[in-house]
């Protein structure tokens, strides 16, 4: 009978701990889950306060292939998506695809998607040759036809500063102006209605 009442008791105090171990991990991970969205929102909050940077205005950079790519090249079309990416953001690559769709279903003079790799260029504004050749073959093997550009000196500072994460997108006039940040990835659906709400103007 004893041992019946202390097998009851062990129970009761397993039973209660475990309680106690659930409800800690539920409260963790919402504090977790609040600290990062809470977090995410301010990153983004600071990056929509360089909307007045002249680095996209005065870059002097190329493409992958070679050409020279400016402001000049900006001007051409009425806005232009800058989505920034990394050779090692898996979400990145994965969305590239859906970014090389949308660039053809646009007019070129109304709306440009250029990508702008972020860890082609070292620290010391040297083309490193290795992440260089690997970009080039994402670039290959997800079929983005669309521009690719590495960060000139300007970017470079630029992206030191406001790159919270990639993928990350500025939207610019063709002025040069920033009128848009957006942070994360999206689908091809996503995509579209982001940049048809550019169009229309309500840049949501």
């Amino acid at each position: 009978m004893g041992s019946d009442n202390k097998e009851k008791r062990r129970r009761k105090i397993l039973l209660s701990t475990g309680r106690v171990i659930l409800v800690s991990l539920v409260l963790t991970a919402a504090a977790m889950m609040f600290s990062f969205t809470y977090a995410s929102g301010k990153l983004l909050d600071n990056v929509e306060k360089t909307t007045s940077s002249d680095a996209f205005k005065v870059m002097e950079t190329n493409t992958f292939t070679g050409e020279p790519f400016t402001i000049d090249d900006v001007k051409k079309s009425g806005i232009t998506v800058v989505n920034v990416w990394e050779t090692t953001c898996d979400p990145c690559i994965r969305e590239m695809p859906y970014l090389d769709k949308a660039s053809k279903d646009y007019d070129p003079e109304k709306v440009q998607i250029v990508g702008l790799c972020a860890d082609v260029v070292s620290a010391d504004m040297t083309v490193d040759e290795k992440i260089f050749s690997d970009a080039k073959k994402i670039v290959e093997d997800t079929g983005a036809s669309y521009t690719q550009i590495y960060a000139d000196e300007n970017l470079a500072s630029f992206l030191a500063i406001n790159k919270v994460a990639t993928p990350i997108t500025f939207v610019l006039d063709n002025e040069g102006n920033i009128i848009k940040t957006s942070l994360g990835a999206l689908s091809y659906e996503g995509w579209i209605q982001f940049i048809d709400s550019m169009l229309d103007g309500s840049g949501n």
